[in-house]
């Protein structure tokens, strides 16, 4: 329930009158993150470092806390989950040290079990390693490059699979996205998302791109479905769904700077559900998205965004998605509407894995299924247009497909509007 009273009245009440005897958990039980943010803001510094090294866990994952103490608080979390998974790897080789030593029947079996935890381990300690060493480079108001060693992990909880990054600068003042930045965007994944493969990300593309003065989260704030049959159930959007509204209303977008929403696949259902549940945003983007979200008809039904822009693209034949999406009306399919022929909802063109050379293939030639993460190539059309919607540019509209012959035994022949001999792109001035 969020806070009703002050924040510094809320906070005294919590901690018996008195700031210093607040901790991680009580200030988390204020509830409301701009409540928790004038309380934080009102800390010490002194008190500030006390409870980020008492629980990193929570201050590392809680909406309202800077971006800058967030990951502080993170990458302390990531280096405990580092030596937790090493003391596991330590134990399990010391029972395959002792089964191997005095072996019995069905040895061999339990230590390819214990084996294959070990690579497990291992894997997300290579992962967490790549987070804190990674070196990338981001530009400040100069357009001057910054080198920098470590991913800003702003979400990190492998109790519930929880993990989110952050591209772009921090200001060194409020530890949290400079006045001067004018695009921040939210891209939220879709299945397979996990906390072992989250070291490269398309966020950082995106920003790369965007330009100088962008901000771009990665999220990923709980367990996504990892396989195809999971990702016909909506219980994971639905539980991701509340998350993903308060992580982007917490974010301290700068005064006239826009915040976009992207959801690529089963992001794109997280995506609607949240924007159901009151998130809000100045666009949203649907990257071959499995649908709006569970029981969403279509904008109408988003209490605080149906009048933002919304766009979506998708690969024509996409196998992965395109199959179980609700079409023409039908909401109550898997994931809800398809955002691609929803009312109010503007399709772009995904057109050419090289934006810049047609001759390379449109989107369709790299197949039924790659063209479904295909979209997000660096160059290409779909990715383009991706950046246009995060700054406001201008942006291609979908080509229809093109009747070519009304003649043929089998029906009308239809041919990919990008590959018509009158194929021109259309623009638009992305609101």
């Amino acid at each position: 329930a969020r806070c009703r009273r002050g924040g510094l009245a809320a906070a005294t009440s919590v901690g018996a009158g008195d700031l210093s005897a607040l901790t991680a958990a009580s200030i988390a039980s204020l509830g409301d993150p701009k409540t928790i943010r004038e309380v934080w803001n009102a800390l010490r510094p002194a008190q500030r470092e006390k409870l980020t090294s008492a629980d990193p866990l929570v201050i590392g994952n809680l909406d309202g806390i800077p971006l800058r103490d967030r990951v502080t608080a993170n990458r302390i979390s990531i280096q405990n989950e580092i030596a937790r998974r090493r003391s596991e790897v330590d134990d399990l080789q010391k029972q395959i040290d002792e089964l191997s030593a005095h072996p019995t029947r069905g040895s061999s079996a339990l230590i390819s079990v214990l084996r294959a935890r070990i690579a497990e381990h291992e894997t997300y300690v290579s992962s967490y390693q790549d987070l804190l060493e990674k070196k990338w480079e981001w530009k400040d108001e100069n357009r001057q490059p910054v080198s920098q060693v470590g991913v800003n992990v702003v979400v990190f909880d492998p109790t519930s699979s929880a993990i989110g990054s952050y591209y772009g600068p921090i200001d060194p003042q409020t530890g949290d996205i400079p006045a001067w930045v004018k695009h921040t965007a939210v891209s939220v994944p879709g299945t397979g998302a996990n906390m072992a493969d989250f070291s490269e990300s398309r966020a950082q593309d995106l920003y790369l791109a965007s330009g100088y003065d962008s901000a771009v989260f990665q999220w990923a704030g709980g367990a996504f479905p990892q396989t195809i049959p999971e990702a016909t159930q909506a219980s994971y959007s639905e539980k991701l769904a509340p998350r993903l509204a308060s992580f982007v209303d917490s974010v301290n977008v700068p005064s006239g700077a826009t915040m976009t929403v992207l959801g690529h696949s089963y992001g794109g259902a997280t995506v609607g559900l949240a924007e159901k549940a009151g998130m809000h945003a100045d666009r949203i983007l649907y990257v071959s998205a499995a649908g709006m979200g569970r029981g969403v008809a279509g904008v109408e039904d988003f209490p605080n965004t149906a009048h933002v822009p919304h766009y979506s693209m998708m690969a024509r034949h996409d196998a992965v998605v395109g199959l179980i999406q609700g079409n023409n009306g039908d909401w109550n399919a898997i994931h809800g509407q398809s955002p691609l022929n929803a009312p109010s909802v503007t399709r772009l063109e995904t057109g050419f894995v090289d934006a810049s050379d047609h001759g390379k293939g449109d989107m369709e030639s790299t197949g039924v299924i790659d063209s479904h993460s295909k979209v997000f190539t660096r160059g290409s059309t779909s990715f383009d247009n991706m950046v246009a919607v995060i700054t406001g540019s201008q942006a291609e509209l979908f080509a229809p497909d093109d009747l070519v012959n009304t003649y043929s035994g089998a029906g009308p022949v239809f041919i990919d509007g990008v590959d018509s001999p009158d194929y021109s792109p259309h623009y638009i001035e992305v609101k």
